[in-house]
């Protein structure tokens, strides 16, 4: 399920820098419709959001509200922030099973 304010693209073939390519739908966007929007690029659509999500509010400073999870070390720092039962699809009861499976392997 997916929220009306939100949209997701495949992004294959985009040969432009894609934190840059992010700046500038964000930028246009904001032109066509005046709404300011955030931009999260990743491998998986769960991932994008946590990288939108991080543009917004954990790592502004020098993201111009698109944040590219493209290395091991960004997609920990973006699930970092990210509460279990807040990565979309996982909800609250899948959540309390995984934090009972962590518990027992010391996670």
């Amino acid at each position: 399920m997916y929220s009306i304010d939100e949209c997701f693209l495949n992004l294959a073939g985009i040969e432009e820098d894609l934190h840059a390519y992010g700046v500038k739908m964000r930028k246009q966007v904001l032109q066509w419709t005046g709404i300011p929007v955030s931009v999260g690029v990743a491998p998986t659509k769960a991932l994008a959001k946590a990288g939108k999500q991080d543009s917004k509010e954990v790592i502004p400073t020098g993201t111009e509200g698109s944040y590219v999870i493209d290395s091991e070390e960004k997609r920990m720092k973006a699930l970092k922030w990210i509460a279990v039962e807040d990565v979309w699809g996982i909800g609250r009861r899948n959540a309390k099973k995984l934090r009972a499976i962590w518990g027992k392997h010391g996670a």
